[in-house]
């Protein structure tokens, strides 16, 4: 079953839309379906014009995140230059983002050699 998070996205592009929808199968839907499902709505959303779609931000992330690059970063060093913090832990959510959405679809990873810059 999907989760109520994903059901209230559901239910909320869709009142948008305009559209109506079966409770009890968006109940029943797999997590998965459901992603697909929001995708989906979500792209009709765009073709309409609604430019204000905007990806879910996840404060427990950014969180990670943040913290990781400042294990990696000198605090000192990430105040005195505040750019390039920002960028890192940008790229640093993007990166585990992406990550989440392949795990979620099935992409078998692949194992890696971190680059040594990360290597401790």
């Amino acid at each position: 079953m999907c989760t109520e998070k994903q059901q209230k996205c559901i239910y909320a592009v869709s009142k948008e839309l305009g559209l109506e929808y079966d409770q009890e199968e968006i109940e029943n839907m797999s997590v998965t379906d459901a992603s697909s499902h929001i995708e989906q709505l979500k792209g009709q959303l765009m073709q309409q014009g609604h430019k204000t779609v905007q990806p879910q931000f996840n404060e427990w992330r950014f969180g990670m995140c943040v913290k990781q690059v400042l294990e990696q970063m000198n605090l000192r060093y990430a105040i005195a230059n505040p750019e390039e913090f920002v960028l890192f832990v940008g790229k640093t959510y993007q990166l585990v983002s992406e990550t989440e959405k392949k795990l979620k679809a099935g992409t078998k990873l692949e194992r890696v050699v971190a680059p040594a810059i990360i290597q401790k």
